[in-house]
């Protein structure tokens, strides 16, 4: 692992493999400061950010998954390089390739690399070094990019059980979820070969509505979810293509992909903006 003394990491906690970039950077005495923002944060509305990287004394920050085009510049325009480690798209703002045009791998693959980090410090810092290779390709590339990198069955099921382990520790409401994403499953339909399933939790269950599919073995097919009454809906498992056709399609909405470009969301929950309905949605694909 090389020098960061002089790096400040600000980091999501979000989702298991963000847990896991804070975790491993608290093990490897990264200074870190974690946000509190759930899904859709933005550096733009963290408070003090500038003062905090000035408190800090450090020089350069490296930001994960939590994009903020006006604080960066800021952070720029004050001298200090940042870092940004993200494999999504936030609207037009591509944060999937880097600048050659190649695709990113997954944050947490990005952040070792980074960091120098190998699987022998990984272990010296208590961590099994195949379960967090394991979590990264998960977030990025799910159970395909699990069987592309040769894990077997066996570590699935490890991997799996890892992310929940994590995703429980920062998620109080995970049994709730869990008990509803069982139910918004059990009562999926299909249309034009999709999956479609809805959700009127207060909830989020996106995540472990996804995480159900692989025990009947369709984590890998189309698959439509409305999420939270329709506050946020989901298209996985899509063509590049169709994913560019949504885009197309809802200029100017907050929208978003992620999983190698083959899943669409979009985020209704936007004051002001024209609300999309699932009927939009499924209008487009069928």
């Amino acid at each position: 692992m090389k020098n960061l003394d002089h790096v400040l990491l600000y980091t999501v906690d979000n989702d298991a493999e963000s847990r896991l970039i804070f975790l491993i950077a608290l093990a490897a005495g990264i200074t870190t400061i974690r946000s509190s923002q759930a899904h859709g944060a933005s550096l733009d509305k963290e408070n003090g950010v500038l003062e905090l990287v000035h408190a800090s004394r450090k020089t350069e920050v490296w930001t994960v998954e939590i994009p903020g085009l006006v604080t960066e510049c800021l952070l720029q325009r004050n001298h200090i390089r940042v870092v940004i480690i993200d494999h999504h798209t936030y609207g037009s703002l591509d944060r999937v390739h880097d600048t050659n045009g190649k695709r990113k791998l997954s944050s947490l693959e990005q952040f070792l690399k980074l960091a120098h980090i190998t699987e022998d410090d990984l272990r010296k810092m208590g961590f099994d070094p195949r379960l967090v290779h394991g979590i990264g390709v998960m977030d990025d590339r799910y159970t395909k990019g699990l069987r592309t990198e040769g894990f077997t069955p066996e570590e699935y099921q490890r991997i799996l059980s890892y992310r929940e382990t994590l995703d429980r520790q920062i998620n109080p409401d995970f049994d709730k979820i869990k008990n509803v994403a069982e139910y918004v499953w059990l009562n999926r339909w299909t249309k034009a070969g999709y999956i479609i399933c809805t959700s009127t939790s207060v909830l989020r269950t996106s995540y472990a509505v996804c995480t159900r599919s692989i025990e009947d073995a369709l984590e890998d097919h189309p698959l439509i979810l409305a999420d939270r009454g329709g506050r946020q809906i989901y298209v996985n498992n899509i063509d590049p293509l169709i994913v560019k056709k949504l885009e197309e399609a809802f200029l100017g909405h907050r929208t978003f992909t992620y999983a190698q470009g083959r899943c669409w969301g979009i985020d209704n929950d936007v004051p002001g903006a024209p609300r999309i309905s699932l009927e939009d949605v499924l209008n487009i694909l069928t």
